[in-house]
């Protein structure tokens, strides 16, 4: 099998299942015990938080979640009032974007900032929409779909200068990925599975002086802001896994673009690349005109290559693409690559070999 699918989830590494395998029979007991067992498992998640923290070279609190989606949640909720003036942008993830959509119908104002003509955040419409009484400027890093890195330090700083406003970045595209700049950065979303973690770890770091209200409510476990009994064996291999990403950032990063600029030259005609000029090495998006994105995708599968063509937490109503404004001829006809340290460039050879054929094939009304 070959895997191209890595902006949805990640093979989690041997070592990090080896992990798992040899804690879970152990490391069962309830942190909020009071047991010796119970404490050294509660001294192990403060350990967990405290190499996050380490690893993003920033000072505040950081609570463990299930994954992208949930942090997502209780930063924007958590921040959010009656009558909250918040910024983001069209090139969220759907849980930013959703979340933002119930605010504004809990009589939220709601700002969509521009996007330049590189596809880049316009600083400029940020600057002319923030307010006095913006609450929360909420923009991610790195574009899941297009790999669009966006300056979220110069984006923060704007924020700072010009507002109260709180910031907050999904990272879950760079986090262990790319060097995050942590300078004007308030709250900040992370997900283990992609980074070869386990699946059903994240997290949610806060700034030090930083306080948001709770949006579940139970017991006291960290902070009453996340309540419920930790999945401790499910962190630890989170930090495991982000520090071997954080050790190898910079090699797997040259790595994975040597995979993507091979598969770029492929040898097809009538083609979009769908990026900006600063764009991620993980994610290539592709349209290949007069075909069916999903066709190829499903084309590909039959031949054991899995692809997608957007986010996988996308449902049919949302195409990030066509919300940015491209044509309904390069939004159909769009397929996401999205690469690990895991894949080689013979893949990436047998991979443009199917594809040549199998958009031919398309092209010509054979599929």
């Amino acid at each position: 099998m070959i895997y191209l699918d890595n902006a949805s989830t990640t093979k989690p590494s041997k070592e990090v299942i080896q992990f798992l395998s040899e804690n879970l029979e152990n490391m069962y007991f309830n942190p909020s015990s009071l047991h010796e067992s119970g404490l050294k498992v509660k001294n192990n998640i403060n350990y967990a938080k405290d190499e996050i923290l380490s690893l993003l070279n920033a000072n505040g609190n950081f609570i463990f979640t299930s994954g992208g989606t949930e942090s997502n949640n209780i930063a924007i909720f958590g921040v959010a009032k009656q009558k909250s003036h918040i910024i983001t942008s069209k090139l969220e993830h759907p849980s930013v974007i959703r979340v933002i959509e119930n605010l504004k119908s809990k009589n939220c104002k709601i700002d969509y900032v521009d996007l330049d003509e590189n596809g880049d955040i316009c600083l400029q419409s940020l600057k002319s929409l923030i307010k006095e009484d913006t609450e929360l400027v909420s923009i991610m890093h790195i574009n899941n779909e297009t790999g669009t890195i966006n300056d979220i330090k110069e984006i923060g700083k704007i924020v700072k200068l010009n507002s109260k406003a709180l910031f907050h970045v999904d990272a879950v595209s760079s986090f262990g990925k790319h060097n995050i700049d942590m300078s004007y950065i308030d709250l900040l979303s992370v997900s283990s599975h992609k980074i070869h973690g386990p699946q059903g770890v994240g997290g949610l770091f806060i700034k030090k002086g930083v306080n948001i209200k709770p949006i579940f409510f139970g017991g006291h476990q960290q902070n009453s802001i996340r309540p419920g009994t930790e999945f401790s064996v499910g962190y630890l291999a989170f930090v495991f896994a982000a520090k071997s990403s954080y050790n190898d950032m910079e090699s797997n990063l040259n790595y994975v673009a040597k995979l993507k600029e091979n598969l770029k030259n492929i040898e097809i005609q009538d083609i979009s690349i769908n990026e900006t000029k600063n764009s991620s090495p993980y994610i290539l998006n592709i349209s290949f005109f007069d075909t069916k994105g999903q066709v190829i995708v499903n084309s590909l599968s039959f031949k054991n290559i899995l692809t997608s063509t957007g986010a996988a937490c996308n449902d049919r109503s949302f195409n990030l693409l066509k919300n940015l404004g491209y044509s309904k001829k390069i939004y159909e006809s769009a397929v996401r690559f999205s690469f690990s340290k895991y894949n080689t460039l013979e893949e990436i050879k047998e991979v443009k070999t199917n594809l040549i054929k199998i958009v031919d094939m398309i092209r010509h009304k054979k599929i």
